[in-house]
């Protein structure tokens, strides 16, 4: 587990995971919000998490 967290803190992969936690978080949302179209509240959720995303890649970008 420590070897792990050493590759993630080395590479700096943190950004990239948060990144696939959220985009699977959104699919997960997706599929509820279609299934149950009376909880627009979750409408509002999937695009909050989207602009989540999009400001952690451009806090990537923006370290290049």
């Amino acid at each position: 587990m420590k070897n792990f967290l050493k590759i993630i803190k080395e590479n700096k992969l943190i950004l990239d995971i948060m990144n696939v936690v959220i985009g699977f978080i959104i699919v997960i949302l997706i599929i509820l919000l279609f299934l149950n179209p009376d909880k627009q509240y979750l409408l509002a959720i999937v695009f909050l998490l989207g602009v989540i995303m999009n400001v952690l890649n451009w806090i990537r970008k923006g370290r290049k």
